[in-house]
């Protein structure tokens, strides 16, 4: 069974059936013989966007992860050297500059 990692664009284009997302993706990533993943990450940076008004996302975006049979990816990232000391969005991500689509579609 494939393993699918989304990220925070991957994942919100595929809620909002945006067709920026491939059509393979898009039917991969609602394939059920798939196991489907978003991070933490995601849900930081949806809240985050949707704070400062760049996005508009569901008060129940947990439900909707789960109802859409999505798995939640945690990292401990404490034995990576990071001393388990978080000080913010993975290393390359730059909030000014990365495009996020302006709605969820809900």
């Amino acid at each position: 069974m494939p393993r699918l990692l989304l990220d925070t664009h991957a994942f919100v284009w595929w809620l909002s059936d945006v067709s920026k997302l491939a059509v393979g993706a898009h039917a991969a990533i609602g394939d059920p013989r798939n196991d489907v993943f978003v991070s933490a990450t995601t849900g930081w940076e949806i809240a985050v966007n949707r704070a400062r008004r760049r996005i508009t996302a569901p008060d129940n975006l947990p439900a909707i992860v789960e109802e859409k049979g999505v798995h939640a990816f945690a990292a401990d990232l404490s034995s990576r050297g990071t001393g388990g000391k978080s000080s913010g969005p993975p290393l390359g991500y730059d909030r000014d500059s990365t495009p996020v689509p302006p709605s969820l579609g809900f």
